[in-house]
C-alpha cells in the first residue's frame, strides 16, 4: 500500500528537479533538508547537467562535508544500481570522479583557491593554517609584544596609556584587539562626538540629583521618607566629592557605574504610588540610562582613538603571519575575498570552475562569507545557486553570524519566486509536533521582539505518523532558581534517569 503523498511534495520535488537559476529552501527541523541536498545533486549528476568536479557544496562543519560526502556516493551508488542507458553512464562517470567534487566548510574552499593562487593574492605559496585560537601559532603573548611596542610610540602609547589610568585592564583591551582582529572586515559603529567636559558631566549630576530631591521633599510634605531621606543623602556626599579635581570627581562617579548604578542611590523604600511613585521610576531610568549613556559620551572620543590604535593590530598580527608563513581561519575568509574581488582573472578562473554551489545552514553565513558568494554569482552565467537554511536555528551570532544576511538573501530569490518552505518533519509525532508548534509561534512571534526574528513555520508530521503514547512529559526539576548551567544539567541528567526507570519498572 502507497503512503499518502507529503503535505510539502511538491516544493520538495522542486528543490530536487529546478535547475538553471537560484532556489532558496527554507526548511524547518527534522525535515531532511540534507536529503533534499543530497537528492538534488544526483539527479543532475544523473542528468548530465553537472560533473562531480563542478560541484561545490558547503556546509557548516568539517563533520557535516564528511557525512555529506558518504551520502552522495552512497545515493549515486543506489542510483547506478537501477539506472539504465545514458543514465548509466552519467553516474558511472559521476561515482568515478566524485572525489573530485568540492563538499567542504567554507574556510577549506577558500584555502583551495588560495592554494591554487598563492602569488596572486600575496602569500608563500607554501603557506600553513594554523587552528583557530589566540596567536594563531604566533603565541598567546604576541597581543603582549604588540602593546609593548605601541606603548613606545608618543601618539598611539598616550591614547592606550589613557584608557589605561582610566581603570580599564589589560586584559580588557586584550580581549578587545582580538575581538577587532578576528573580524578584519568589520568597522566600529560610528560613536558620539564628546558632549562637555567633567565640570559639564559634574554639573548635570548635581542639577539633577537637587532636581529629584526638591521634587520628592514637595511630593512627602515633609513626612518621613525611606526614599526621600537615601536621595538627601546622596546630594550631601556629592557636596563632600566636589571638592576634588573635575578628573577625580568623574573618576569617582565612574568607580560607582562600574559597580552598578543602584550604589548612587536606593528606590526600594518608600511608597510606590502617586507622585512620588512616579519620581521613583523616573529617577531610576535616570540612574540607570541616562547617566551611563552621558559617561559613555565623555569617554567616546576617547575610546574611538583607542579602537583605531587597536585595529592596527590586526594588521601588525596579519604581517607577523605572513612572516612566518601561516593563516587563521579568518585570513582564509577575507584574503579570499580580497582576491575574488580585486583580480577578475582569478575571479573568471574561479567562476568557471563552479556549475553548482549548494550551500547548508545558510542561516549561519556571515557577512563576509555573503560578500565571497556574491562575488562567486556575479557573472554573465552564474552558477546553479541552491542554499538551505532555518532562520530559527541562527544561533551564531557571536562568530559573526547573520540572520539578517540570511533573510536579505532569500527574500531577494523570493521575489523571484525562487524559494520554497519545507515543513512535513519526520522526527516527531503529530501530538509532539502540535505542542511544539504552540510553543514555537509563542516564542518566535515577531511582535515580541524588535528586529530580526523570523516568524514560526509550523511544522506537520507525515499523514498517518500519529504515534502512540504521551506525546509530551513534564516533569519538574529539583533546582535552585539561580542554580548555575552545570547545576541545572545534573538536575536534567537525574529527572531523565528517574523517568526512564519508572518507564522500564
Amino acid at each position: 500500500m502507497d503512503s499518502p503523498p507529503l503535505a510539502d511534495a511538491a516544493a520538495r520535488e522542486r528543490a530536487r528537479r529546478d535547475w538553471g537559476g537560484a532556489l532558496a529552501v527554507e526548511a524547518g527541523a527534522g525535515t531532511g533538508k540534507t536529503t533534499l541536498l543530497v537528492d538534488r545533486v544526483v539527479h543532475a549528476l544523473a542528468a548530465g547537467r553537472i560533473r562531480a568536479a563542478e560541484l561545490v557544496a558547503i556546509t557548516f562543519t568539517r563533520k557535516a562535508a564528511g557525512e555529506l560526502r558518504v551520502r552522495l556516493r552512497r545515493e549515486v551508488a543506489r542510483a547506478l544500481a537501477a539506472a539504465e542507458g545514458e543514465t548509466a553512464t552519467h553516474l558511472r562517470r559521476a561515482r568515478a570522479e566524485l572525489m573530485l567534487a568540492r563538499v567542504s566548510t567554507i574556510h577549506a574552499f577558500c584555502r583551495g583557491i588560495l592554494a591554487a593562487h598563492p602569488l596572486e593574492a600575496g602569500l608563500d605559496p607554501g603557506f600553513v593554517v594554523e587552528d583557530e585560537g589566540l596567536g594563531g601559532g604566533l603565541g598567546s603573548d604576541v597581543f603582549d609584544h604588540w602593546l609593548v611596542e605601541i606603548l613606545g610610540d608618543s601618539r598611539r602609547g598616550r591614547t592606550l596609556t589613557d584608557l589605561l589610568s582610566w581603570g580599564v585592564e589589560v586584559d580588557t583591551l586584550r580581549e578587545v584587539a582580538w575581538r577587532v582582529a578576528a573580524f578584519p572586515d568589520a568597522r566600529p559603529a560610528a560613536l558620539p562626538g564628546k558632549v562637555g567636559d567633567d565640570d559639564d558631566l559634574w554639573e548635570y549630576l548635581v542639577s539633577s540629583v537637587r532636581g529629584f530631591v526638591a521634587r520628592s521633599a514637595r511630593a512627602v510634605e515633609g513626612a518621613s521618607n525611606g526614599f526621600v531621606e537615601d536621595l538627601q543623602a546622596l546630594e550631601r556626599r556629592l557636596e563632600q566629592v566636589a571638592v576634588l579635581p573635575p578628573e577625580a570627581r568623574t573618576r569617582w562617579l565612574l568607580s560607582l557605574c562600574e559597580q552598578g548604578t543602584a550604589r548612587l542611590a536606593a528606590v526600594n523604600r518608600g511608597g510606590r504610588k502617586g507622585e512620588l511613585g512616579a519620581i521613583k521610576q523616573e529617577f531610576k531610568r535616570w540612574r540607570d540610562e541616562e547617566v551611563p549613556a552621558r559617561l559613555r559620551r565623555r569617554f567616546a572620543p576617547l575610546v574611538g582613538r583607542a579602537l583605531g590604535v587597536l585595529a592596527e593590530f590586526q594588521r601588525w598580527v596579519a604581517d607577523r603571519r605572513r612572516e612566518a608563513g601561516c593563516l587563521s581561519h579568518d585570513d582564509l575568509l577575507l584574503l579570499t575575498r580580497d582576491l575574488l574581488r580585486d583580480d577578475q582573472e582569478v575571479r573568471y578562473r574561479v567562476r568557471r570552475q563552479i556549475r553548482a554551489l549548494l550551500i547548508d545552514e545558510f542561516q549561519d553565513t556571515d557577512p563576509l562569507q555573503a560578500e565571497i558568494l556574491h562575488l562567486l554569482m556575479d557573472a554573465d552565467d552564474p552558477p546553479d545557486l541552491f542554499l538551505v537554511g532555518d532562520p530559527k536555528q541562527s544561533i551564531y551570532r557571536f562568530r559573526r553570524a547573520d540572520v539578517a544576511t540570511y533573510t536579505e538573501e532569500v527574500e531577494r530569490l523570493e521575489n523571484r519566486g525562487a524559494k520554497v518552505e519545507i515543513t512535513v518533519n519526520f522526527r516527531s509525532t503529530s501530538g509532539l509536533l502540535r505542542v511544539i508548534n504552540e510553543v514555537g509561534e509563542e516564542i518566535f512571534d515577531p511582535r515580541q521582539w524588535s528586529a530580526g526574528q523570523a516568524p514560526w513555520r509550523a511544522l506537520q508530521a507525515p499523514a498517518g505518523k500519529t504515534g502512540s503514547g504521551p506525546a509530551l512529559v513534564l516533569a519538574p526539576l529539583e533546582v535552585e532558581a539561580r542554580a548555575s548551567a552545570e547545576e541545572v544539567a545534573r538536575a536534567e541528567a537525574r529527572m531523565v534517569a528517574r523517568e526512564l526507570l519508572r518507564v522500564h519498572r
